[in-house]
């Protein structure tokens, strides 16, 4: 029901990964919001942090309903229901984004199975929005620190379209030339925003959309597709793309338009999943019994990879990073050997 659903088909169904390296000598938290589930496939999802090491996620509870919530630094939970939000399995609160000042974006399902976007301020106030042409949904998955968000929506036939909605209720919708479907990732304070989508032609390429609409579109080396995943405010852009072997490989591309690729060591494949203010980033592979494994990429190429303590070892479950602050932070969740999921910080 979301974009980032394709990241996920790519580390766990299109590629093999294997990965090696050092785990520093760093303080891991794993954690559970209030409400989780213990069964498989509930519990604690995060999909962003604050510059403050506030988190913010999804719950599913016991019987499949997805809630939000919001851990701060020292551990306190605070937990919300968007209004309109369903209470049936599968309905609710899903959390997708977080600025580095406390916003939070996302979507909900209702009661009748339709789909609204969200957004949520620092002090909790709460607005959900449709495209005009949103027929069969609104998705916003990335929001800046004044509240603007970005996502997608699909209208009438189907078809998913990129938008941009500012703090004070605009709603632009927008696609690149020849998309059959595209998928707005995340925006600056500047209005830059980043994204993905597929061609007339059947590539699948990166954009980047300047505040004016100029919009810029790029592939990796060699790619077959490129997805984004995340920017920060100075414009780096990353994510993954995959080759014509069918193996996939992070990126950076700057604000200039360089790409640096990179590959975790003794891996066939590398997703890049969130980046910080200096250019560190985090991500995750699996090994070669596919069972993942985070990692952290400091700007001059150094990588370490994350394995967050009671994380699962069986094919299917591991760590995934998943977001990272100016502190270089980083949350995500872990999936034990009983597919429970549950939330984790590295400090």
């Amino acid at each position: 029901m979301r974009k980032y659903k394709l990241a996920l088909a790519i580390a766990a169904s299109a590629i093999l990964f294997v990965a090696t390296g050092a785990i520093a000598k760093t303080k891991i938290i794993v954690f559970d919001a209030p409400g989780a589930g213990t069964t498989h496939g509930d519990g604690t999802k995060p999909f962003g942090i604050a510059k403050d090491g506030t988190i913010a996620g999804q719950v599913t509870d016991s019987s499949n309903v997805f809630h939000g919530f919001i851990r701060a630094p020292g551990g306190t939970f605070t937990s919300f229901d968007v209004t309109g939000a369903g209470t049936a399995s599968s309905q609710g609160t899903y959390v997708q984004g977080m600025s580095s000042d406390g916003h939070i974006t996302g979507y909900i399902v209702a009661s009748n199975g339709s789909n609204h976007a969200f957004v949520r301020a620092p002090d909790g106030t709460t607005a959900t929005f449709d495209a005009p042409d949103g027929t069969r949904g609104t998705f916003a998955r990335g929001v800046n620190d004044l509240g603007d968000t970005v996502g997608y929506y699909t209208d009438i036939n189907s078809v998913s379209h990129c938008f941009v909605r500012t703090a004070g209720g605009t709603l632009t919708e927008f696609d690149p030339k020849r998309s059959t479907s595209c998928s707005a990732t995340d925006i600056t304070d500047k209005g830059v925003i980043d994204g993905s989508y597929a061609s007339t032609k059947g590539v699948h390429s990166g954009f980047v959309r300047k505040s004016n609409g100029k919009i810029t579109t790029f592939v990796g080396p060699d790619a077959t597709m490129t997805i984004t995943e995340g920017m920060n405010n100075a414009q780096d852009v990353t994510g993954e793309y995959v080759d014509a072997a069918s193996v996939a490989h992070g990126y950076v591309r700057d604000r200039k338009g360089n790409v640096t690729s990179f590959d975790v060591p003794g891996q066939v494949g590398t997703v890049g999943f969130g980046v910080a203010p200096d250019g560190t980033v985090c991500g995750w592979t699996a090994d070669s019994k596919t069972v993942g494994h985070g990692y952290v990429r400091t700007p001059d190429g150094t990588i370490t990879v994350i394995d967050a303590p009671g994380a699962g070892t069986a094919s299917g479950t591991g760590t995934l990073a998943i977001g990272v602050n100016v502190k270089g932070w980083v949350t995500g969740f872990t999936v034990d050997n009983n597919n429970v999921v549950h939330g984790f910080l590295r400090k």
